[in-house]
């Protein structure tokens, strides 16, 4: 029923309920020194309420609830997976904004899928419309808003996904790489390929990150791009395992050298009309790359170079696990430089390479044996 969090140095709790006047509404206090406190104070309250059954479930709407919900989960996930969270919740509403949750019945579920299949709503669209409503009512049940979450009696529409990602070839990464060489965009292309860093990853990447010496740069933040206000934000990687030191390549080393210098000699040059950031690709005033601009630019040279299988920016760091996986570097490692938080997801993701590496395996015991 409550969440904890921390803000700063100090803890919050958030309590859903409903107030005397039958309002949804949440009930959040901080300023506690550690998480404990916070947590005693949050049981404290919650057992009051439940003695004194100040929660009226029965009228809460869907919408009021999952407005709620987003407002405490986006807490947990990036700005851009709040963003596409939020659109498939404006169209949950659009079928069931009026519903009472704890009303919700599988049998409901499954008409209103069938009546988003009529409206054409895609197999795909309408399955991720059940992903999220199906999260978002586990917390209910969690907080104890409903005593049972639907939609695990449901069963969406089903849809062929092509898992396999878009990837170039070792071929195709040279032949890109030699068309591009001496651009603006050559290095974090390059990045990109051979490290397997996202877009706000690299964009973020500022010179303390590299080290020169032992050949590693740190990941730690990443910029993201906020689709209703158009503009970039930084912050920190969202999870442990999205803040990793990775290693780089001598070639890598050497380009990053040559534009750190280049960098410092246009800082002389304009003084303070060059404002500084330490961002390793920033434009002629020190400010860092757009991520619209790597991303539009790398799809413009595509365009503009004839080149026949084109890829999203994305499809670079796709590009650079299935080359690794293809010369049978440990999954682990992968995981690692890629920053997922399992080997499972790697492999789940990468799992065209499988079969590949399933043929090489059996070669290889065949000759084992007499």
């Amino acid at each position: 029923m409550g969440t904890l969090r921390k803000r700063g140095e100090t803890w919050t709790y958030q309590i859903f309920l409903k107030d005397a006047n039958s309002k949804s509404k949440f009930i959040t206090k901080g300023g506690f020194k550690s998480q404990r406190e916070a947590k005693n104070a949050m049981r404290e309250l919650e057992n009051e309420i439940q003695n004194n059954g100040y929660i009226n479930e029965k009228k809460i709407k869907l919408s009021d609830f999952l407005d709620q919900w987003i407002e405490s989960y986006k807490n947990n996930i990036s700005l851009p997976s709040t963003q596409y969270y939020q659109n498939i919740i404006n169209r949950i509403n659009k079928y069931m904004a009026n519903t009472i949750i704890n009303e919700i019945t599988p049998y409901l579920l499954q008409n209103i899928y069938t009546k988003m299949k009529n409206n054409n709503e895609s197999n795909w669209y309408i399955s991720k419309c059940h992903r999220v409503l199906h999260l978002a009512l586990k917390h209910a049940k969690m907080w104890q808003l409903i005593k049972d979450n639907p939609c695990e009696n449901v069963t969406p529409p089903r849809y062929k996904s092509s898992n396999k990602p878009k990837v170039w070839t070792e071929d195709e990464v040279n032949q890109f790489l030699n068309l591009i060489r001496g651009k603006r965009i050559y290095l974090p292309v390059l990045l990109a390929v051979t490290t397997g860093m996202r877009r706000g990853e690299i964009c973020a990447l500022q010179w303390d990150d590299v080290n020169f010496e032992t050949g590693y740069i740190s990941i730690s933040k990443n910029f993201q791009y906020d689709q209703k206000k158009h503009t970039q934000n930084l912050d920190l990687t969202k999870t442990n395992t999205s803040n990793r030191s990775i290693t780089i390549t001598n070639k890598l080393i050497l380009e990053l050298k040559k534009l750190r210098q280049f960098q410092l000699e246009l800082k002389l040059k304009l003084g303070n009309m060059y404002n500084d950031q330490k961002f390793v690709f920033a434009d002629e005033k020190g400010d860092p790359m757009k991520l619209n601009y790597l991303t539009q630019t790398f799809a413009n040279e595509i365009k503009d170079n004839n080149f026949k299988n084109r890829i999203p920016f994305h499809g670079l760091r796709h590009t650079h696990a299935t080359i690794l996986l293809s010369k049978n570097i440990n999954p682990k490692i992968v995981q690692e430089r890629l920053g997922h938080s399992t080997v499972s997801i790697t492999m789940d993701i990468y799992s065209h390479v499988t079969p590949n590496m399933q043929k090489e395996v059996s070669e290889k015991i065949e000759n084992m044996f007499v």
